[in-house]
């Protein structure tokens, strides 16, 4: 056996359930996969089938490592397990400006040497199946800042099944070679057959509460010459969420249908998200992003520097897209996301040969919407404005092939609920430039954390 990593299709249709393998067959069918075919050579093969249950059946199996994501129209898909994590654990950003232009200059740049890195170990898996894949809110540093970035190959994705379709559940599993072949049939059956679903445990407290950041003086100080031309504040709010995690996908779907949702389950992030910004879309010919920035106040009115709030991060991502060789269509349009309406703007373009949806969505991140500009002051003033840092809030998730293909989805990581050891929480922000009435900003944050809670079931 050779130590390459082989690119593995289609098992047989096999069938794992109730009707289908029992241990022994586990086994046989192992050793099929590992001698035959494309992994006659590799450490790991990947196994699909169709699994017989219900989607119903497809609770979580107890173990640290959970996702789950789902674009809009898309069937929900589950990461559960990891088989091995990505070393690189955070992508440096330098100062710099990426796009020659001083009015939508990004002022962080992605180290080329750490985000080839990633690139490199994601394509040297040469697997045909995805890696799940989350980034945290950057981090000030002596020499710029860094990207929190998590990213591991799962141990198996369960894929809800086509509505029309009554054959089951399709289940990719990856399984490594060199376990043997007891402990291979094992761990197939723990991750294809259905599990029992642990009780939930009892609902988190309230956390605590946070002090809001100070938006009259940060508005003041924006009249400086020095200040950044604007920056996005945010703050948590303390909740309480009585729905069980196992429902609450299906629930917020039904709301949100428009929503990329992500559930975010590891040892170092639990966020659950009910996204409405698409921030990279990779495919075999095309590149995606959708923008959004500027949001109708509660009468539905248009603020007067809504126009230029949306520009400005129209023209961000126009000039980032246009700086890694695509030639982006825009398409402006209002966008609905339960109570709120915002500003948005699609791009689409053909894609340029060898780009790849992470780097392009380590250019985006985070653009203006999220951050201010430009970004490189803008987050060193919000690092003193704000009483908590941000973590996984205003990142982004999503799943990227291990092919080598570079093709991927990925969203931005807002309008969601935190959990943490302290409770949990709503994140919502809004944007500030120079002149801007503090109590609408604060109005519609409130806004944002209300719609949050509507839509999660939240007290």
């Amino acid at each position: 056996m050779t130590e390459r990593w082989a690119v593995n299709g289609p098992t047989p249709g096999h069938r794992i359930g109730r009707r289908g393998w029992t241990r022994e067959g586990l086994v046989a069918h192992a050793a099929t996969v590992f001698s035959h075919g494309p992994a006659r050579d590799a450490r790991r093969a990947v196994f699909r089938t169709r699994l017989d249950a219900s989607a119903a059946d497809l609770e979580p199996f107890a173990d640290p490592w959970f996702f789950a994501f789902r674009p809009p129209g898309a069937p929900v898909a589950r990461a559960i397990g990891c088989v091995e994590r990505c070393p690189v654990e955070a992508v440096v950003l330098l100062p710099g400006d990426a796009c020659g232009s001083p009015g939508v200059g990004t002022g962080l740049v992605p180290d080329p040497r750490t985000l080839g890195a990633v690139r490199d170990w994601l394509a040297g898996l040469n697997l045909n199946t995805h890696c799940a894949v989350v980034a945290g809110f950057p981090v000030p540093t002596a020499a710029g800042a860094q990207v929190p970035l998590r990213l591991w190959l799962p141990q198996v994705w369960l894929v809800d099944p086509d509505p029309d379709d009554d054959d089951g559940v399709q289940v990719v599993a990856t399984v490594d070679r060199a376990q043997p072949a007891d402990d291979i049939a094992d761990g197939l059956a723990r991750a294809l057959a259905p599990g029992s679903e642990s009780p939930d445990p009892p609902p988190r407290p309230p956390g605590q509460p946070v002090a809001q950041v100070d938006l009259e003086g940060l508005v003041a100080r924006l009249a400086h010459p020095s200040a950044p031309t604007k920056v996005v504040a945010a703050w948590p709010e303390p909740v309480r969420v009585p729905l069980a995690r196992r429902l609450w996908m299906a629930q917020v779907a039904a709301q949100r249908p428009g929503a990329w949702l992500a559930d975010v389950r590891t040892p170092f992030a639990d966020f659950a998200v009910a996204s409405p910004e698409l921030l990279a879309r990779v495919v075999a010919g095309a590149v995606e992003s959708l923008a959004l920035a500027g949001t109708l106040d509660g009468a539905g009115a248009v603020a007067p520097s809504l126009a230029a709030e949306h520009g400005a991060v129209a023209d961000f991502v126009d000039h980032v897209l246009s700086t890694l060789g695509c030639a982006p269509t825009r398409t402006a349009a209002w966008h609905q996301d339960g109570p709120l309406r915002h500003r948005a703007t699609r791009f689409v373009s053909a894609r340029p040969s060898g780009l790849d949806t992470l780097s392009v969505a380590i250019h985006l991140h985070p653009t203006p919407a999220l951050l201010g500009a430009p970004r490189g002051t803008a987050l060193h003033w919000l690092t003193r404005a704000e009483s908590v840092a941000r973590g996984w809030y205003g990142g982004f998730a999503g799943r990227l092939c291990a092919n080598g293909s570079g093709e991927g989805e990925c969203a931005v990581l807002l309008r969601g609920v935190e959990r943490t050891s302290a409770g949990d929480r709503t994140w919502a922000g809004a944007g500030l430039v120079a002149g801007c009435d503090p109590a609408v900003e604060r109005a519609e944050i409130e806004r944002k954390h209300a719609a949050i809670r509507q839509a999660f079931g939240v007290a």
